[in-house]
């Protein structure tokens, strides 16, 4: 048996986690923030998958503004032209 796959599958497991921290991180601490106001405000779970989905919104919508503000003021030649 060939130790090559097993060694991908090894690396895929120590990579991942850090790759989906760091492409889903803010809506994770949206997420984070909205669970804990919800649980020291004593809310139900309802209003707690409501309030964390209002936080992602609110996050990832933040951070399309800053980029879109960033390609206002970039020089003509930046890479990220439309």
């Amino acid at each position: 048996m060939s130790e090559k796959p097993v060694a991908i599958m090894v690396a895929l497991l120590a990579v991942a986690p850090i790759c989906a921290l760091c492409i889903l991180g803010p809506a994770i601490i949206g997420v984070f923030f909205a669970g804990a106001l919800g649980w020291v405000t004593d809310m139900s779970t309802g209003s707690i998958v409501i309030l964390a989905i209002v936080a992602v919104v609110v996050v990832i919508g933040l951070m399309k503004l800053r980029v879109r503000q960033r390609l206002k003021t970039d020089v003509p030649n930046s890479r990220y032209l439309p």
